[in-house]
């Protein structure tokens, strides 16, 4: 399945978030932390994951594998707010 994180950050009240006046993406975010060291999910998966998602926004992604990202979100050194916003994508693949 196509997983598309190709989506704005959200602050909390709705707003887009915004970083010198740029556009902030859920995709570069998740990229940023797979391409740092990664537990649960290989080396060379997490990479190429971070490269599609940097480049495209989305990722070929099997269920196995999904699961395996949302636990790799869950315990990522990331903001609430952010986690949450690229769970609910996963979340909302997984059903």
């Amino acid at each position: 399945m196509k997983l598309n994180l190709n989506h704005k950050l959200l602050q909390l009240d709705g707003a887009e978030f915004t970083e010198n006046g740029k556009d902030v993406y859920l995709s570069k975010l998740l990229a940023g932390r797979l391409s740092e060291n990664v537990t649960g999910i290989s080396a060379l998966k997490a990479y190429d994951w971070a490269k599609q998602l940097w480049d495209t926004g989305e990722i070929e992604i099997d269920r196995s594998d999904l699961v395996k990202l949302q636990e790799f979100v869950e315990s990522s050194q990331l903001f609430v707010f952010v986690k949450g916003q690229i769970l609910e994508i996963i979340l909302k693949a997984l059903s």
